[in-house]
């Protein structure tokens, strides 16, 4: 059967089997919306590392951007309630007029 799962790394992570893995990756922590996205995300990274040592090619951009990727995922914590408190601080110090109130944060 033709298919583009080598053709380009969305291909991949679509293709049935892959996709399945990721959906995996989303149920195993239940209703923590956060850590299941971060699951997701981790998934995705190493699904795309593991076609990258078969047949699906990346560009240099590419191969750059999934270490990026791999290495801002990992840093991030498991704790929601942190990574809110952290983003929020940051997001407050380069948007002055940022409200958090506003948005019922």
């Amino acid at each position: 059967m033709a298919s583009d799962i080598n053709r380009d790394p969305q291909g991949y992570v679509l293709a049935y089997p892959h996709a399945y893995r990721v959906g995996q990756a989303i149920a195993k922590d239940g209703n923590d919306i956060y850590l299941r996205a971060k699951n997701a995300a981790m998934e995705c990274i190493k699904l795309v590392e593991e076609g990258a040592k078969g047949k699906l090619a990346l560009s240099r951009f590419e191969t750059t951007a999934l270490a990026n990727a791999r290495t801002a995922f990992e840093g991030l914590t498991d704790d929601k309630d942190k990574f809110m408190s952290d983003c929020l601080d940051k997001y407050k110090q380069e948007v002055k007029v940022f409200k958090p109130e506003n948005y019922g944060l």
